[in-house]
């Protein structure tokens, strides 16, 4: 399924790709979001599970280090 314009495609997104991952990946107001709503006792464990790799995510990513 690989083609020339395949791969052109792909590494004309990447620069995208990347930058909305580190937008998300950094945002604040969203991990808060997030942690907010992974303290409700509403969640099924599939959403539990999204939302606990979601925070380990941006964790990761650096989101709750100090400035």
């Amino acid at each position: 399924m690989s083609s020339d314009a395949l791969r052109a495609a792909y590494n004309a997104c990447l620069p995208k790709l990347s930058a909305y991952a580190t937008e998300v990946g950094h945002n604040e107001k969203l991990y808060r979001g997030y942690q907010r709503v992974a303290e409700t006792d509403d969640l099924d464990p599939a959403q539990r599970k999204m939302l606990a790799n979601a925070l380990r995510d941006m964790h990761l990513a650096g989101v709750d280090l100090a400035k």
